[in-house]
């Protein structure tokens, strides 16, 4: 507990050094990030069909043409740019 504790108050003193340790680390965590959030655009599809639209519109993905699958993949392709994000 003491361990996590300091690790906490590092990251709240200095940000920058505390979570990503290379851009490289940096654009793999954001890669991953925006792929999960489509993969959740999917999940939510039948119960909040709106939603679902608004999310994939704001990663500008306009056409959906994936399904789910049992292994994970790239669904955001590299130097892909996104939309505009708005709450």
């Amino acid at each position: 507990m003491t361990t996590s504790m300091s690790f906490i108050f590092s990251c709240s003193s200095r940000y920058d050094h505390c979570l990503f340790f290379s851009r490289r680390d940096a654009e793999i965590s954001i890669a991953l990030a925006l792929n999960l959030v489509y993969l959740l655009s999917l999940v939510l599809q039948p119960f909040m069909p709106t939603t679902a639209n608004e999310i994939r519109e704001q990663l500008n993905l306009k056409d959906t043409v994936y399904a789910l699958e049992n292994a994970f993949r790239v669904y955001i392709p590299a130097g892909h740019t996104i939309g505009q994000a708005r709450p």
